[in-house]
């Protein structure tokens, strides 16, 4: 019986997996306000992404509204350009919490490049261009 109540105690303990994308997106800003705290990238690229991630969770709040009302779609160009450009934490908590996008596999696949594709210009800005810096 000690086994048991032992695993429920770890368990507790765990961020439930409703919070996850969440709790990841704080994380990324709390780390992006780090970086402007340390002199690293400017106040206005925080700025940014706050802005584009709430922008691009309303976007997806309006696509999953018109999906169900089986009105005009919004193009999914349309939400990984926004990914693109730094939307992409808005886009995740958006699709976890509206469970919308979450079941084509293609669409989630090019979701990921594009915050692969993001990262990979964060890191390249936060260098100043040289990424031996890093």
């Amino acid at each position: 019986m000690k086994k048991t109540s032992i695993k429920k105690r770890s368990q507790s303990h765990r961020i439930p997996q409703s919070k996850q994308p969440l709790f990841m997106g704080l994380g990324f800003y709390g780390v992006l306000s780090l970086l402007v705290f340390k002199g690293s990238i400017g106040w206005h690229v925080l700025g940014w992404y706050v802005v584009i991630g709430v922008l691009t969770y309303a976007v997806y709040a309006k696509d999953k509204q018109a999906a169900q009302q089986h009105n005009w779609r919004i193009p999914e160009s349309t939400l990984h350009v926004l990914s693109l450009l730094g939307g992409w934490v808005g886009a995740m908590i958006a699709q976890h919490q509206l469970r919308h996008k979450t079941q084509k596999p293609k669409f989630r696949l090019r979701y990921y490049l594009t915050v692969l594709i993001n990262l990979a210009g964060l890191l390249y800005l936060i260098s100043g261009g040289d990424l031996s810096r890093l």
